[in-house]
């Protein structure tokens, strides 16, 4: 940016359901230098270096924007670089664009035994195990508001028997959800993206059996697949 000018503009077209992000290069010395984005004259997104600057402690510090197109249509996306007051030179810096949504995968073991003992009544119900906890609301491993896209879960059970069901509870919603098939290694869910469950949470783990004898579950482990958006983890991917 010359000397003589405060401000840069850039015009990016973006197509239906495209969730970007831009990033701006940044020098110590530009101290209050701020990077907008715009869609028709509104302003969507400011990212002004005096309140933090994106990996400061670097050799490649920068500021980030988002940008997203949800509408059926393409739209025309505005970026504006404007000059710190207390910079009086020639600004010099590197503009780069990403996806901003990222998947990710994880498998995760609960701990403990699930009892179960046996649906010796025969009721069409069948009857529930104990209930196992795994809380993943602090795992590094995990990208902050990583929404599940996928869950299936695995199991010993011990004996083995027919029409047995996994269940899943994410805590935070307090619903049970069940395994679309009987089948008592496995279990997969009805459960994607729009129902909006995040995968920092603490999650629960039982098993349903319409057999009358006794058994146990061991071995038990949740395999998530989710995604999240890298605006949320400082522009970084897991």
């Amino acid at each position: 940016m010359p000397k003589d000018e405060s401000e840069f503009w850039i015009s990016v077209d973006l197509i239906p359901n495209n969730h970007l992000f831009a990033r701006c290069s940044y020098d110590n010395s530009y101290k209050g230098m701020c990077i907008e984005s715009f869609v028709s004259k509104k302003l969507m997104d400011s990212h002004n270096s005096s309140y933090g600057v994106y990996d400061s402690n670097t050799i490649m510090p920068f500021l980030a924007v988002k940008l997203d197109n949800s509408s059926s249509s393409t739209q025309t996306h505005l970026i504006r670089i404007q000059r710190s007051s207390n910079f009086s030179g020639t600004m010099y810096f590197t503009i780069s664009m990403g996806e901003r949504l990222k998947k990710g995968h994880g498998v995760f073991k609960f701990n403990g035994i699930a009892k179960n003992p046996g649906n010796s009544t025969l009721s069409e119900a069948g009857r529930d195990s104990s209930v196992l906890s795994l809380d993943l609301s602090s795992s590094t491993k995990i990208p902050d508001k990583a929404i599940v896209t996928t869950i299936d879960t695995e199991g010993n059970q011990s004996p083995s028997q027919g029409l047995v069901h996994h269940m899943i509870l994410p805590n935070t919603i307090e619903k049970w959800f069940t395994s679309k098939y009987s089948n008592s290694k496995s279990g997969s869910y009805n459960i994607n993206i729009n129902d909006n469950i995040e995968v920092k949470q603490i999650w629960s783990f039982k098993y349903n059996t319409k057999a009358a004898a006794k058994s146990t579950m061991s071995n038990v482990s949740i395999s998530l697949n989710w995604q999240y958006d890298i605006a949320s983890t400082g522009y970084h991917s897991f």
